[in-house]
């Protein structure tokens, strides 16, 4: 074997290419992988990514990190303007301004369409759910009630003294479920108030059912009409430094719930999470209202930024036997949440 020492510290020839170019193949393979994990929620990577810190809460917000890809694709192309072409610099900026334009167009990836029902509607359900951060009160009531009678109000973060006070000063015909003991983990601090349903009496005689506990409280309701699915109104916890462990074991409880789900089943309230985090990606069988619809998906939280800012967290989702109409989002009271309404269609 013969060494040209000419060739070997030839100037022309850059010391580092192969390192760069190792390094722009990294950044390749990254970037195919957050592509497949921004277009397929349900993809191993992006279930396993968006489960824990810092990624569960920049996911959150996918149309804001969409914007910056395209941003800093943008300007490191700006930055190696007038160097020489080499199809890995030119595919990093391709594979990584794709997943740019993904994040901003289709945000929480392509819905899970599962398998829709075929039978014609029988009757339908009103469902608004509503984390009123310990504030609500009648006015609150009478804003929902406008919106549209429901005939379910999914309330996280409401004590049943509040619902109660709401009812009596707008002489509204519900029923009010709690929270009952087995409905928080161990997690539970007492500092967040729980979650609250309120059901209109033209449904019928309502008690009580089981589901999954989560943190800030899960209230199961089943009625003696048998045409109706079970109703789970649940909070789980927020994605926060201390509180990732509770709230991954919330969303894998729920969405287990309601995959293996043997009758028709509405779950409902403040996840926490969009659909493509951690096991909320992972549903089949359990469809989010705003797939069903087929609409625009709409945010909920933080109720006071331009809707293309807020993040979809507050759901409605249904067993595959059910379908759901007409998603909305609304403002309502002093929260940080908007109300989300949705139709959800009884095909049996």
């Amino acid at each position: 074997m013969t060494f040209n020492q000419n060739e070997a510290f030839n100037p022309s020839v850059p010391k580092w290419t192969l390192g760069l170019n190792i390094i722009r193949s990294l950044v390749i393979i990254i970037g195919l992988l957050c592509l497949t994990g921004t277009v397929f929620p349900h993809f191993i990577v992006n279930r396993f990514v968006t489960s824990y810190l810092p990624f569960a809460q920049i996911m959150a917000f996918p149309r804001i990190l969409g914007v910056l890809a395209l941003l800093c694709c943008t300007l490191l192309a700006f930055l190696t303007r007038g160097k020489s072409f080499t199809i890995l610099r030119s595919l990093q900026y391709v594979v990584w301004c794709l997943v740019g334009i993904s994040l901003v167009f289709i945000p929480f990836g392509l819905p899970q369409l599962g398998v829709s029902p075929t039978s014609q509607a029988q009757r339908s359900l009103i469902i608004v759910t509503y984390n009123s951060g310990g504030t609500f009160t009648p006015a609150d009531l009478n804003e929902i009630l406008e919106e549209g009678t429901p005939d379910i109000i999914v309330l996280p973060e409401t004590s049943a003294y509040d619902a109660k006070r709401a009812i009596e000063g707008i002489g509204y015909g519900g029923e009010i479920f709690d929270t009952p003991h087995s409905g928080f983990t161990a997690a539970y601090s007492g500092q967040i108030a729980p979650t609250t349903i309120i059901v209109s009496r033209r449904l019928g005689h309502v008690h009580l059912s089981s589901a999954p506990a989560t943190t800030f409280g899960t209230v199961a309701i089943e009625f003696k009409d048998e045409a109706l699915p079970l109703l789970v109104g649940v909070h789980t916890a927020p994605p926060l430094p201390g509180l990732m462990e509770a709230w991954r074991g919330d969303l894998e409880r729920l969405v287990a719930f309601g995959e293996n789900a043997t009758r028709p089943t509405i779950l409902a309230g403040d996840f926490n999470a969009t659909t493509r985090h951690s096991a909320m990606a992972s549903r089949y069988h359990l469809l989010d209202s705003q797939e069903s619809c087929r609409t625009k998906q709409v945010g909920t939280w933080p109720a006071n930024v331009n809707e293309v800012l807020r993040t979809p967290i507050d759901h409605v989702l249904v067993t595959s036997d059910l379908r759901a109409e007409g998603c909305q989002a609304f403002s309502v009271g002093r929260s940080d949440h908007l109300a989300y309404k949705t139709d959800v269609i009884i095909t049996k």
